[in-house]
């Protein structure tokens, strides 16, 4: 009789530990899961978020090129300020613009948008845009003293700059 109770002991033991190992193993698979379709569901998100945006912002920037702004070669940094500023059109086209891609790298930075999706959407348009608009972005940020203004969307650019011009070319993008 103590044999028994003894090996029913070491059976419940087994049971139980073999039953701990099996969940561990399901709570392993679910986190992996749950993971996977986060990372589904935020790449969707970034490409709904930006065909959403991209009509809007075509158009932005096709009526920046029609003022001369981002056609031709750079002009200096005064010339972008003065002509921005001098067209209160193009200053509200300008402006439109920066807010929309502003909103798009607060969802980036934050991480509600996968910024891999979007650099290879658009990464090269947006960071040549923001090289040609930082003067007056800074000359904004003077004006109205807000040292903040469009900081999110330089931190984007940044971002994207390192994924795009990566040390020794490797890329450091992820494909999944």
């Amino acid at each position: 009789m103590e044999i028994l109770k003894d090996v029913s002991s070491i059976v419940a033991n087994i049971s139980i530990t073999i039953g701990t190992v099996v969940a561990i193993l399901q709570l392993f698979k679910f986190v992996k899961s749950s993971k996977a379709d986060h990372e589904r569901r935020q790449k969707q998100s970034t490409i709904e978020f930006f065909h959403n945006i991209n009509s809007e912002t075509s158009d932005l920037l096709r009526i920046m090129k029609e003022e001369g702004i981002l056609i031709g070669s750079r002009p200096t940094d005064t010339t972008i300020i003065d002509k921005i500023g001098n067209n209160s059109n193009l200053q509200e086209t300008v402006m439109r613009y920066l807010n929309l891609m502003n909103r798009l790298s607060v969802g980036i930075i934050s991480k509600v948008y996968n910024i891999e999706i979007f650099s290879q959407m658009a990464g090269k348009s947006v960071i040549n845009t923001y090289g040609w608009l930082k003067p007056y972005i800074v000359h904004r940020r003077e004006e109205i003293k807000r040292p903040t203004l469009y900081s999110d969307l330089e931190e984007m650019v940044e971002i994207l700059r390192e994924m795009n011009n990566p040390p020794n070319n490797k890329s450091i993008m992820k494909h999944s």
